[in-house]
């Protein structure tokens, strides 16, 4: 399934392009298209790994994964249901092995502690409807006000820490130049990126479980569950599982000394002038892992929902292998049945037919853009969540077809599978808040490129 020449030019310019506008563009990004074949029909890397360096992004940089990583615990959690050690629709079994989750209690308004109507099960974890959220979406996820400091910035390490323990470490804050774009109030609290499985262990329900959709922690749950299941790590798991099956290299919880060297750098944009400018990583625990001891090494959370790096080249296998119905066309090595690739792709949340839109205004600016619509479509058709992904049931006006399953990431990585036309792809970059223009805007030409390149 080749695209045309033409095609392939049109949609590397797009993306120079965009990587060549300065601060006020992208500083890089990389972008693959795959078939079933497994064939690339594009793939390009563009400009730079950070916007204040030469050097140049390419195939093998690598970058955090973010909600990309959720893709791989459904996976995990799918092939287990294959072999009957992990029930989708028995809340018996969700709170034997994670009685936390059993013993919740649900904060509707944030405050008031009521019981839960329902118990939690594994397809509502893996669909979102279990009743959790990320605290960078939803202001009840903060409960108790820690305290308030007086200056603002990009590096989310502000909110991560006592002020005690900021300043200790990061004593050169004040010589910080782009430390101007955000007034932090600091609040007691879930960090979900720092690491520690306490803060997903004492995240709280937010919503009755099976009520509604809400995007949050559950694909952390999951990986908790599968991994006090069968007694292992879950990047372990997806070693053996999945990365060797698939002949993956890259992708890990913990980057090696190469990986680091071609690490993609993490941006903010400005919300005032639109331009960017380096800061910080916020998942240092799984960054500086390696180079600790190996106690250390095995206390870091291994997250289900955001803890994996990796390039966007190994992530494309997974693409054909889905739309290749479970098999990679590289290994001919099966990692889950037809019948399951389907289940996966079901819409979980019939009832919810316009569960993207009309959405609140996020907790965090600094973390996502407002949002009212995750995905516009004209007319509004209904949309759905699958255990993988958003669903788009209506075609797309990209050219994908029906029924299509695409994600994404905290840092403007989105990826999409069209098992009805055959094609897949992913974008990736490390900038933020969530729903940068520039990359949403680069992702949407490059698929349409590749659509209108199918020959």
């Amino acid at each position: 399934m080749p695209i045309s020449p033409a095609a392939k030019d049109s949609i590397k310019a797009t993306l120079d392009g965009v990587s060549s506008q300065g601060t006020t563009g992208i500083n890089g990004l990389v972008f693959l298209a795959v078939d079933k074949t497994g064939d690339h029909l594009v793939s390009h890397a563009s400009g730079t790994r950070s916007i204040d360096s030469k050097d140049p992004m390419d195939l093998d940089t690598a970058f955090w994964m973010a909600s990309c990583t959720k893709l791989f615990t459904c996976i995990a959690v799918l092939q287990q249901v294959e072999a009957g050690k992990i029930p989708l629709d028995d809340a018996d079994f969700v709170g034997s092995v994670a009685p936390e989750i059993k013993a919740k209690k649900v904060f509707a308004d944030g405050v008031t502690p009521k019981d839960q109507e329902k118990q939690v099960t594994m397809r509502m974890l893996l669909s979102h409807t279990a009743g959790f959220a990320y605290s960078f979406m939803d202001p009840r996820v903060y409960v108790y006000p820690r305290f308030s400091v007086s200056f603002c910035g990009d590096n989310l390490s502000c909110m991560r820490l006592r002020k005690a323990e900021f300043r200790k470490t990061r004593p050169d804050v004040n010589a910080w130049t782009s430390l101007t774009f955000y007034l932090c109030e600091l609040r007691q609290g879930i960090d979900e990126f720092v690491g520690d499985e306490e803060q997903i262990l004492k995240s709280p329900m937010v919503n009755q479980p099976g009520s509604m959709w809400e995007y949050g922690v559950s694909m952390d749950w999951a990986g908790i569950i599968l991994e006090r299941t069968l007694n292992t790590k879950l990047g372990d798991y997806f070693q053996q599982h999945i990365f060797t099956p698939l002949q993956i290299s890259t992708m890990t919880m913990f980057p090696s000394a190469s990986t680091l060297s071609n690490l993609a750098q993490f941006h903010q944009r400005d919300p005032t002038t639109q331009t960017l400018a380096p800061r910080p990583h916020f998942y240092e625990s799984a960054l500086t892992s390696n180079t600790s001891p190996e106690e250390k090494r095995k206390n870091v959370f291994q997250s289900g929902g955001a803890g994996l790096f990796g390039a966007p080249k190994d992530f494309a296998k997974v693409l054909a292998t889905l739309l290749n119905d479970g098999t990679s066309p590289e290994t001919g090595k099966q990692i889950l049945n037809k019948e399951t690739v389907e289940l996966m792709f079901e819409n979980q949340i019939k009832e919810f037919p316009d569960f993207a839109r009309s959405g609140a205004p996020p907790a965090n600016p600094l973390l996502c853009n407002p949002l009212p619509e995750i995905y516009p479509q004209p007319s509004n058709p209904p949309q759905g969540w699958s255990f993988a992904g958003f669903v788009t049931i209506a075609p797309g006006l990209t050219g994908r077809g029906t029924n299509t399953v695409w994600w994404s990431g905290l840092a403007n990585l989105f990826w999409w599978v069209d098992r009805e036309k055959g094609v897949g792809g992913v974008i990736a970059s490390q900038v933020f808040p969530f729903g940068d223009p520039v990359v949403m805007g680069a992702w949407g030409a490059a698929e349409a490129g590749v659509y209108q390149g199918l020959s």
